[in-house]
């Protein structure tokens, strides 16, 4: 067919297909039994618990865009859920598993990577707000980010320089002589 295998091969992928099947069948009725004799309430907040943990952090951007989030804001944590929570939570937590040694091993990846504190630091805002979500919609008991006590992730890594006398005459013409009127907003900065 246009699946690009041969007869021979679709064949022998079969039992896979089956066994993946069956399983997602099973999970399916495993699901259909829990829910049974449940109230709506308690099937919302069942199927919000077993969400994906980046499914839920998606849901919750889009729910808020444009009414509680700036389109500013909504980009800027889209972007974080579509990169580290993406390739950290998703297929792997579901919103009750997200617990504070999760969260922990979470921040963790950054410190391997050599990130910058402020950018964890926006990482645990931007994931504050989205438990503080599940805490206010009942599907999470408290938020496990609030353990994290402030200042968690250390001073900051801005180290200030500042132009020496001698910097600042050798800058300065150059500034004067641009067109650029932010150069001259600088030259009359330093003066």
């Amino acid at each position: 067919g246009d699946g690009g295998l041969t007869k021979k091969q679709a064949e022998a992928l079969l039992p896979k297909i089956v066994i993946e099947e069956e399983k997602s069948q099973e999970e399916k009725q495993k699901e259909y039994s829990a829910l049974e004799g449940m109230t709506a309430e308690e099937k919302r907040i069942y199927k919000a618990q077993n969400t994906d943990f980046y499914e839920y952090a998606k849901s919750y951007l889009e729910a808020r865009k444009g009414s509680e989030l700036h389109l500013s804001s909504y980009l800027a944590y889209q972007n974080q859920n579509d990169a580290r929570v993406k390739r950290f939570f998703h297929g792997k937590y579901k919103v009750k598993d997200v617990t504070y040694s999760v969260l922990q091993d979470f921040f963790n990846e950054f410190n391997q990577e050599g990130c910058a504190r402020s950018t964890k630091t926006r990482y645990k805002a931007f994931l504050k707000l989205v438990i503080d979500d599940a805490v206010t919609k009942d599907v999470m008991p408290s938020n496990p980010i609030e353990k994290f006590p402030k200042g968690t992730f250390g001073k900051s890594d801005f180290k200030a320089k500042t132009f020496k006398a001698h910097e600042i005459d050798d800058f300065l013409p150059a500034l004067m002589d641009s067109d650029d009127v932010i150069g001259k907003l600088v030259a009359i900065t330093f003066y």
